[in-house]
């Protein structure tokens, strides 16, 4: 039966709600908070999970169920003597035969807490004897490590996109791989899946004489009308979003454009076409727009009523193959993405930048210290 997903967005987390993750009923409360069922809090032991080989259960001072959703997905903190890397292998490989999907805890004193996704994959068993390749099932753990004091953006960045918005948990356990892809990829403001070297964006693209000019009043403007966007924008249609946000965006970061196929439609055509003042007759770029916070990596029945089977990757490949223009901006009102015509993977080689890191920005662009920015935040919501 499919679950109704408590939040519609992902909740805010600041650097105090994981500062507070010292025992195990602050995590039991902070999944709470994040939307996962945490009313079957149980005691567990290791040979209650069918953990029986003494390596790996040697170590392990106490493990509990934290959360469990329809028993399809389970959160279990497993405090050890200590945490490396040889136990977290053999804990996900005394998970490997288990039905359903698991996000362990890993901590030794709660200073530092290993966030561990087990990710499955098929691997080719070669049978010696027959010749034949059988498929068997590898446990891949995906490790997020947290300095429980000092969480950084990225880990807050995260950590955010923890935050339960889907139907059903086999959606959730593919949005948590999404966000430990984000982890992998991502640097302090933006997230670069190999669209351009971090060296050019980190050292070279400052250097350019554009980078002088001085960012804060489009900066204001734009953080005027994201304010509060998901409050006001999340579960409604497309073309509210296209007229109250992504239209007035454009304009502000310097776009002339004009629209292209209608709200609902599901043809390969872009929604806008993206020009330059100066050269207002052939396109720079092509848009494509969803619903606020739409999968931008698939299908999406439950945040898009217009276009639900859409794969947008697939229709960013064939915008990139008509060679209208080099280049496709893809947003959902939260993430904004930057495909390229010149490179490796037209489909998943991309420069992204999520808004919920919009308080960080802000606390740079106005040398603010993070408590500064964070109560500016909050009292600006609160206004809102």
């Amino acid at each position: 039966m499919e679950s109704k997903s408590p939040h519609t967005v992902d909740i805010d987390i600041g650097p105090r709600d994981i500062q507070a993750l010292d025992r195990s009923n602050a995590l039991a409360a902070f999944f709470a908070r994040l939307g996962y069922n945490t009313e079957v809090r149980t005691e567990q032991t290791a040979g209650n999970l069918g953990i029986t080989a003494e390596g790996t259960a040697r170590p392990i001072k106490r493990i509990e169920l934290i959360a469990d959703q329809e028993g399809l997905f389970q959160v279990y903190l497993i405090e050890l003597a200590s945490v490396t890397v040889t136990h977290t292998r053999a804990l996900g490989k005394a998970f490997r035969n288990r039905a359903g999907n698991y996000l362990l805890i890993l901590t030794s004193d709660y200073e530092r807490l290993d966030f561990v996704l087990l990710e499955r994959y098929l691997t080719d068993n070669q049978a010696s004897l027959t010749g034949i390749a059988s498929k068997q099932v590898g446990i891949r753990p995906r490790v997020l490590t947290v300095d429980r004091r000092k969480p950084g953006p990225i880990h807050l960045r995260v950590l955010r996109r923890f935050t339960w918005t889907e139907s059903d948990p086999f959606a959730q356990y593919d949005k948590l791989l999404s966000a430990y892809g984000v982890a992998d990829w991502s640097e302090e403001f933006f997230n670069n899946r190999a669209l351009f070297s971090d060296y050019y964006l980190l050292e070279r693209l400052p250097a350019f004489p554009e980078w002088g000019t001085d960012p804060r009043p489009s900066f204001d403007r734009l953080r005027e009308i994201f304010q509060g966007a998901g409050t006001r924008l999340a579960g409604k249609g497309e073309g509210l979003l296209r007229k109250e946000l992504i239209e007035p965006a454009l304009r502000i970061l310097g776009f002339d454009f004009k629209q292209g196929k209608g709200t609902g439609s599901a043809t390969a055509e872009p929604d806008y076409r993206l020009f330059s003042p100066e050269k207002p007759t052939s396109p720079i770029a092509v848009c494509l727009a969803y619903p606020w916070g739409r999968s931008l990596d698939g299908k999406d029945d439950q945040r898009d009523k217009e276009t639900p089977e859409e794969n947008p990757g697939a229709v960013v490949v064939s915008l990139l193959e008509k060679g209208e223009a080099p280049w496709v901006l893809m947003t959902n009102g939260k993430t904004w993405r930057l495909y390229a015509q010149q490179t490796h993977s037209r489909a998943t080689n991309y420069y992204e930048v999520d808004l919920d890191a919009i308080d960080d920005v802000l606390f740079r662009c106005y040398g603010l210290s993070e408590e500064e920015g964070r109560y500016i935040s909050e009292r600006l919501r609160e206004m809102l």
